[in-house]
């Protein structure tokens, strides 16, 4: 079922409505969009998962921000470390940046920033593949299914 824009723009000389792209209804659509896109992706990879990227204390960077350059370079030792296995594997991501909730306990995510990933051609038994690659604090591995595929495509 399909819901429709509840705000809708006209342009010039279209004779149509277009979508908003920021309505409920739109962004509900979107996040299904990515959803569906990150299913039909995890097809052509032997493995994926779904991961968890939480900063500790000692990493936690300075007004508890996310940083771009973090992932990114998570990434490239990720990368880098597969390239060297024989033979070499590949990957590809889908990833979000979480503040938590502030008002939570200090726990594992509580109020911590975090980031969610879907990675392609790493399976959820690889944690410390990817812990070791994380290296700024805790991490969970999951199954990607469709929650958790609607789940980071709602960051997006």
């Amino acid at each position: 079922m399909s819901s429709k824009c509840t705000k809708p723009v006209w342009t010039y000389g279209s004779s149509e409505p277009h979508a908003c792209g920021g309505c409920i209804a739109c962004r509900t659509r979107k996040q299904n969009e990515w959803k569906v896109r990150c299913i039909h992706e995890s097809g052509y990879w032997p493995s994926s998962c779904f991961a968890t990227l939480t900063y500790n204390k000692q990493n936690l960077p300075e007004g508890k921000t996310l940083l771009k350059e973090d992932l990114q370079n998570f990434y490239k030792r990720l990368r880098s470390k597969l390239a060297s296995e024989n033979p070499p594997r590949i990957i590809k991501h889908y990833s979000c940046g979480e503040y938590g909730d502030p008002s939570a306990n200090d726990s594992r995510e509580g109020d911590r920033p975090h980031y969610h990933a879907i990675i392609f051609g790493v399976d959820q038994s690889e944690t410390k593949l990817i812990e070791d690659t994380w290296g700024m604090g805790f991490i969970e591995l999951d199954p990607l299914n469709e929650a958790t595929a609607a789940y980071v495509a709602g960051y997006v």
